[in-house]
């Protein structure tokens, strides 16, 4: 239809000088905020341009949805100072129908946003802090001490007093086999363990189960095999807005197989949609306004 050629053609520009400002506010923002800290580390003018060229896509997609509502709200308004909404409301068009291209807009950005958020930019977020953490000497211990986590389904429990990553070796380890109705089956323990060959091997384990109603120990034959991989030991360090999301469901994934209580939830990616499309709702129908903030804000 015409009329919506002629209103996205008042849009665009709008849109991308918004993008444009609200990017380059953010990088901003971001940088003067760890400028003490470059200048503390004295980290090279070439490290701060990469850092803020890595955090690009990022600011990208904060700045998205509200130079989508800015652009919306100054097209309608823009539009109104000229006298041209009078002149289509006139003419027999609907504010509703009018107003379509801007919500079609909205799901298609919407969807946009999600791809790019998932491919662009969470790698160029991965690189961004890690060059960061690089450049201020930030090191991080992937070390980590009294471990306790379930596996196989909850019938699996580990108990370990330190790891240490660099060795991939288990210090102090304990580990409880249960029933399928939850009964205990067999305890290992042992004081020390090393990966090797895509297994645990333990030194000086005995394992403890009952013989009638005698608790006795013998030592560990390998019988069961222990595979549990060394990153499942490491310090939890796992940022969920760095995570694809094939990685983020295999971390719920793994989460579940440890017996973790999951909680329920909207996936992020239809959080952000909706979230998206209420803000092109409440610049397209501005009467709503103080229904929907109600909603929004005491819910």
């Amino acid at each position: 239809m015409i009329l919506d050629r002629y209103v996205l053609k008042q849009f665009f520009p709008i849109f991308l000088s918004a993008i444009l400002m609200f990017v380059a506010l953010i990088l901003l923002i971001d940088l003067f905020t760890n400028l003490w800290r470059y200048l503390s580390s004295d980290v090279s003018f070439s490290n701060m341009i990469k850092i803020s060229i890595y955090y690009i896509p990022k600011s990208i997609s904060y700045a998205l949805p509200v130079a989508l509502l800015f652009a919306t709200a100054y097209t309608v308004g823009d539009l109104y100072s000229r006298n041209e909404l009078t002149a289509i409301f006139s003419s027999g068009i609907p504010y509703r129908r009018f107003v379509m291209p801007f919500i079609f807009l909205g799901i298609i950005m919407s969807v946009f946003s999600f791809f790019f958020e998932d491919i662009v930019v969470i790698p160029t977020l991965k690189e961004k802090n890690f060059l960061s953490k690089s450049v201020l000497n930030q090191n991080f211990s992937q070390n980590s001490a009294n471990v306790v986590f379930k596996t196989n389904n909850g019938r699996t429990i580990y108990s370990v007093d330190l790891y240490d990553d660099r060795r991939q070796r288990l210090t102090g380890i304990i580990i409880v086999e249960l029933e399928n109705d939850g009964s205990f089956s067999s305890l290992l323990r042992a004081q020390r363990a090393e990966w090797k060959n895509e297994r645990w091997e333990f030194q000086n384990a005995l394992v403890y189960s009952w013989a009638g109603d005698i608790l006795r120990s013998h030592p560990y034959n390998g019988s069961i095999i222990y595979d549990e991989e060394p990153d499942v030991f490491k310090r939890n360090a796992v940022a969920a807005e760095e995570l694809q999301v094939k990685d983020a469901l295999l971390f719920i994934r793994d989460l579940k197989e440890q017996a973790c209580p999951i909680l329920r939830r909207k996936p992020i990616f239809i959080t952000a949609f909706l979230f998206r499309q209420h803000l092109l709702w409440l610049s397209c129908f501005p009467r709503q306004w103080a229904a929907d903030s109600e909603k929004i804000f005491c819910s």
